[in-house]
């Protein structure tokens, strides 16, 4: 796992990726134990100067996140998130992008460790953040930030309304762009259709402006594609007004 390569493609499969893949096979084989023999790479290597062997702790502590028995993680989670989400402003790409996904990963496997009033303002101000990062990180932020909403809003949807002003800003702005590398502007709007369907009555004036603001896209939409379907069905009565009238009988 800490093999990995600077340049690496993202979409390439290696073999720093394939041991994370047999770690977390492992651990949903093993389960408990598994933390026990994991957590000492991970307390020793989740500071070092080395970005190789940050990452490769990370992602470590990602593969046993599905597998142990809730409970026996939950301690160990609690402790972890305020360094995972300090990580979030890593000097580099690959570990944020890491930390991205097994924050999500915590925010999907379990939701339950998430203290409302001791991580979730900090979680949600690190995804919002992530959002602005590479098309990569923003992607896994989008995911976090979709998996909280339904984890947290299956607790209370009250948690998460003082949040959705936000974030729904920060994902419109997302979208936005005209790039979708990584599929990031699919995931964002993927994400805001999950927090509108987590949405509470506290959050109704946020999801009105919202759903103005999609309207007023799918008008701008339909206009842009109908002006050109004219403007081609135009080119086409042009090009049949030019030709021989019997070179249409076949």
């Amino acid at each position: 796992m800490t093999r990995q390569e600077e340049d690496a493609d993202e979409d390439e499969w290696n073999i720093s990726m394939s041991a994370s893949y047999c770690l977390g096979a492992l651990a949903q084989a093993v389960q408990d134990p598994i933390v026990a023999a994991v957590m000492p790479f991970i307390e020793s290597n989740i500071r070092n100067e080395d970005w190789h062997l940050r990452e490769a702790a990370v992602m470590a502590f990602s593969c046993i996140l599905d597998g142990p028995d809730p409970s026996m993680l939950n301690a160990l989670v609690n402790s972890a998130l305020p360094i995972l989400i300090h990580m979030m402003a890593d000097s580099n790409l690959q570990v944020k992008d890491t930390v991205a996904w097994t924050l999500g990963k915590v925010c999907d496997v379990l939701v339950q460790t998430i203290q409302p009033d001791v991580h979730l303002p900090h979680l949600v101000v690190a995804f919002v953040s992530g959002l602005q990062d590479s098309p990569r990180i923003a992607a896994n932020c989008c995911w976090g930030l979709q998996n909280l909403a339904e984890g947290m809003g299956a607790y209370s949807e009250l948690t998460m309304s003082s949040y959705y002003e936000g974030v729904i800003q920060a994902l419109l702005r997302l979208t936005e762009s005209a790039n979708n590398e990584a599929n990031y502007r699919t995931a964002a709007y993927e994400c805001l259709a999950t927090w509108v369907a987590n949405s509470s009555t506290e959050t109704r004036p946020q999801i009105e402006n919202l759903s103005h603001i999609i309207l007023q896209r799918m008008e701008h939409l339909i206009s842009v594609h109908v002006s050109r379907l004219v403007r081609v069905f135009g080119n086409l009565c042009l090009y049949a007004s030019q030709k021989e009238p019997n070179s249409w009988d076949g």
